[in-house]
């Protein structure tokens, strides 16, 4: 671990985890059995349960070291670069852990291999995360109306093959700033284009009249 990780419990305790999903991992019978391929069906689950509230302590192992002041200003871009390559190996790992759950559980339906939706609505999706945060708005007294201020343009119903809570925590977070950042506008607008580029690629953009990132962060 980078610099003063180590350090911190919080953190070291997602370490252990790793090594003992590790050790578990290497454990395992390659499963040929029936039996067998219950026990490591039953590993895997273990491990992808083990792991569920990573986010959240490391998270708190990082305010924790932030109070205690032992993140310099010189190590914090080397931190954040370590911790995104981080993020982006668990979450390919846990889809990977979690698509091959799910061939145990009941269908979801034909349109459904595994986790992977293969015509999922993305406006259906949209108008969940939109949904979603307008209650969050007004569980906090934010007195915006989402339906008045957000324009959707979308000539086609679009159907992709996706992973339907991924694309929603990513339309989410990317939403959730953009009602941040015009929250205090005196005329707020949301612009969000859905649109087919071609067989390959979707256009999803979203953009906002806020004032954008101040030049001091």
């Amino acid at each position: 671990l980078l610099f003063r990780l180590s350090k911190n419990h919080s953190i070291n305790k997602i370490r252990e985890w790793y090594l003992i999903s590790f050790e578990e991992l290497t454990q395992v019978k390659k499963p040929i059995t029936k039996l067998e391929i219950i026990d490591f069906k039953n590993t895997i689950e273990n491990i992808y349960n083990r792991h569920s509230t990573t986010l959240i302590t490391i998270s708190k192992g990082l305010h924790e070291l932030h109070n205690e002041n032992k993140i310099s200003d010189i190590e914090a871009p080397q931190i954040q670069a370590f911790l995104n390559k981080f993020h982006k190996n668990r979450t390919e790992i846990r889809i990977l852990l979690e698509h091959y759950l799910s061939f145990f559980e009941k269908s979801k339906g034909t349109n459904f291999i595994g986790i992977i939706n293969l015509e999922s609505d993305i406006q259906s999706i949209l108008n969940n995360v939109i949904n979603n945060i307008q209650l969050i708005c007004d569980t906090n007294a934010i007195n915006l109306h989402l339906n008045d201020i957000i324009i959707l343009d979308m000539q086609n119903k679009v159907l992709i093959p996706t992973i339907d809570h991924y694309l929603y925590y990513i339309l989410f977070e990317i939403l959730k700033n953009s009602v941040e950042a015009i929250r205090y506008k005196s005329n707020p607008l949301i612009k969000i284009t859905i649109k087919e580029i071609d067989e390959e690629w979707i256009l999803i953009k979203i953009n906002d009249n806020g004032d954008g990132i101040k030049e001091i962060h």
